[in-house]
């Protein structure tokens, strides 16, 4: 007669309840997609002989059992700290499944993240123990979960927090616009930025020349604005904005904002004297005196003694009437107001000199700048927007070694403004100039700014749905933080890059 073999009368029950667990799990279970963290290999800590650092994979879908079926994901209160589940969620995994979607001689184990389809919550392991079931064999884990929050001591690799974002829903997903967009102002995140990503180059807004920030407060008026600035004479490379635009007339914010506060430096252009003719219904330069090696398109500035003064380009050796010259373009509004001064003062006692160029903002689509905002020396603004451009003469001269203030509305209707600030520490008005509809359709793929001789900070490009009024325009300029960020294209404070973690968005 056969003995009996207990044991394999054991492990055939053992097997049957596994087989059991495993239907049982796959019938009533709910969905889990789990992110694995475990211990980096170069992260041991080598005095106390642990390990500091966790990788967390992405994640791996199975099923699992609900073990507190009481359990209320919709119990949640807010704190400092923002919103808490209600705590613990256990589950419970069986053997079998587990090994399928892991592999053996691993545990759940905690720092791992899960996210829990049913409630659409994310979670993260606290605990974990084996179930000891059927003969005190394994037959499962049970696990308790609580609210994920992100770690400086697991890393999350790219696509693990590209694939959070898919799975969760974020305050933005979860709220209507109109309170998305003043969660977003609130936030400022363009400006803020920086303070979300482990280096210069992670910024999800621009590119950043550390050499040329100088970190020092910068005061317009009676308001700290900024706490630093760009010194664009020792800018090595252009700092470049990632928001691109599109601007469209029949958009719902078709307008533009630009303000911007900088300071220019007092520079002595040497002046020499020139002589004008008109050649072929062309001005050329008949004559001259050494006018700084002058380049196609070099911006130039003419003055007939104190009454005259208007701005030009040359463009180099043109060819007329079979004779090589230097052609002057004039800015046509300029000419016709000089002319009507003195009647053909071209003619003598014209003086010259070249204009420094100071960029503002620019943008281009490709390698074309179609949109550029530039000091032309300190009396005369260009602008050109799409296939439209605008060189503006300003009344009075802009002040030099003090920080000024640039407001301008682009549209349909648009206005410069320049302000600067009075011995009483009071903002006034320095320039104000309607210079008409400069509207028309085009994209702006990537804006930047680059090298000049001056300073330059809070630089801010808006969409807007009207003109904006003129306190507007002052509070902007005179508040560290914009309130309307959510319209922001570029928002920029000039600071430094802090090179803390990630962090996530509240989920």
């Amino acid at each position: 007669m056969d003995l009996i073999n207990l044991n394999n009368i054991a492990r055939s029950f053992y097997d049957t309840v596994q087989s059991l667990n495993k239907m049982v799990t796959e019938t009533v279970g709910i969905d889990v997609q789990w992110c694995r963290a475990v211990p980096h290999e170069k992260s041991e800590d080598v005095i106390f002989g642990e390990y500091t650092l966790l990788d967390v994979a992405c994640p791996v879908k199975f099923k699992a059992v609900a073990a507190n079926p009481d359990y209320n994901p919709g119990n949640m209160n807010v704190d400092l700290f923002g919103v808490a589940y209600e705590a613990p969620f256990e589950i419970q995994i069986e053997k079998t499944i587990w090994e399928a979607a892991m592999g053996t001689d691993v545990i759940p184990q905690k720092g791992d993240i899960v996210f829990v389809e049913y409630f659409n919550c994310l979670y993260e392991v606290s605990t974990s123990a084996i179930i000891y079931g059927f003969a005190e064999r394994e037959t499962g884990f049970k696990v308790e979960l609580v609210k994920y929050n992100p770690r400086a001591n697991r890393r999350e690799s790219e696509d693990l927090r590209s694939t959070i974002d898919d799975l969760t829903v974020s305050q933005a997903e979860l709220f209507n616009d109109p309170i998305t967009e003043e969660i977003d102002n609130l936030i400022d995140d363009q400006e803020t930025s920086q303070l979300l990503n482990t280096d210069a180059d992670k910024d999800d807004y621009k590119t950043v020349d550390i050499d040329s920030v100088n970190m020092e407060e910068v005061v317009f008026g009676r308001s700290i604005v900024s706490h630093g600035y760009y010194d664009m004479s020792t800018m090595t490379q252009s700092v470049i904005y990632k928001n691109g635009d599109i601007i469209n007339a029949n958009d719902e914010k078709p307008n533009r904002l630009f303000t911007c506060i900088f300071k220019m430096s007092k520079s002595v252009t040497p002046v020499s004297n020139i002589t004008l003719a008109k050649e072929d219904g062309k001005f050329v330069i008949k004559s001259y005196d050494k006018i700084n090696n002058i380049i196609d398109g070099m911006p130039l500035e003419f003055n007939r003694g104190s009454f005259i003064h208007l701005h030009a380009s040359a463009n180099v050796e043109t060819d007329i009437a079979g004779k090589k010259r230097y052609m002057v373009t004039f800015n046509n509004t300029e000419f016709r107001n000089a002319d009507k001064k003195l009647t053909n003062f071209w003619t003598s006692g014209m003086k010259v000199k070249t204009v420094n160029v100071h960029p503002l903002l620019l943008g281009r689509t490709d390698t074309k700048c179609n949109f550029n905002i530039s000091l032309l020396g300190n009396r005369s603004i260009l602008i050109k927007y799409g296939n439209k451009q605008k060189q503006i003469s300003l009344a009075s001269e802009i002040p030099t070694d003090e920080w000024v203030g640039m407001a301008i509305n682009i549209g349909k209707d648009s206005e410069l403004y320049i302000f600067n600030i009075d011995s009483n520490h009071n903002i006034q008005v320095n320039n104000h100039i309607d210079f008409g509809d400069i509207m028309n359709d085009f994209k702006v793929g990537t804006f930047y700014i680059t090298s000049s001789d001056i300073k330059l900070t809070h630089i801010r490009f808006y969409k807007t749905k009207d003109k904006v009024p003129y306190k507007s325009m002052i509070t902007d300029l005179t508040t560290m933080f914009t309130n309307n960020d959510h319209d922001a294209v570029v928002n920029d404070n000039a600071a430094i890059p802090n090179v803390s973690p990630y962090m996530t968005q509240q989920k």
